[in-house]
């Protein structure tokens, strides 16, 4: 499925640009944020779907956390 970045942000009420960086994966919200909600009930995804994603944010929080600690 191809989605126009700007056609979602606008549908999820998000500026482009922020909806952009989720996209490149220079940021990750929690997945009970207000965007991550929004984007998943706009395109539909399914209870699968989202318990993915809710996975993944997870794991990725946690492997931020981890790679924090060794950072100078």
């Amino acid at each position: 499925m191809d989605i126009d970045l700007q056609v979602l942000a606008k549908q999820i009420k998000m500026s482009d640009r922020a909806l952009a960086r989720i996209e490149s994966g220079d940021s990750l919200p929690y997945y009970n944020s207000w965007s991550i909600q929004h984007i998943m009930e706009v395109l539909r995804f399914s209870d699968s779907e989202k318990k993915m994603v809710a996975d993944y944010i997870d794991v990725m929080k946690k492997i931020e956390k981890m790679v924090q600690k060794y950072e100078i």
